[in-house]
């Protein structure tokens, strides 16, 4: 376990999908492929939102972005996340909870633009 996440090997177990697991793993570590990483190696011109002008990295996509919103309010019900506004943590500890809200975090990411 690391903080409230659980180790990747329990992770898997849950998922049994190799592909799904590698994104929970670029998701924890914050190496999901966004403008803002990509940017970090120069290898993309700006690391800033269109939308809203901060820094395109995954926090900001699946916690702040403009763009998302409608997405993560239906997200945030059904993961029972009661705060607007709370941190990367705080959503991994929610979504760690048990294999129900990782199954409900994974089919929610396809609404996100993320890689």
């Amino acid at each position: 376990m690391i903080g409230n996440v659980p180790d990747i090997i329990t992770i898997s177990k849950w998922t049994k999908n190799r592909v799904q697991d590698r994104l929970i793993a670029r998701i924890i570590s914050k190496t999901i492929i966004t403008p803002g990483l990509l940017h970090r190696f120069n290898l993309h011109p700006d690391p800033l939102c269109i939308v809203c002008n901060e820094n395109n990295d995954i926090s900001h996509i699946l916690l702040k972005c403009k763009k998302y919103a409608s997405f993560r309010v239906i997200l945030w019900n059904k993961l029972n996340i009661v705060e607007p506004n709370i941190t990367y943590e705080v959503l991994l500890s929610h979504v760690f909870t048990n294999k129900k809200n990782l199954t409900i975090f994974i089919q929610a990411l396809k609404y996100f633009d993320i890689s």
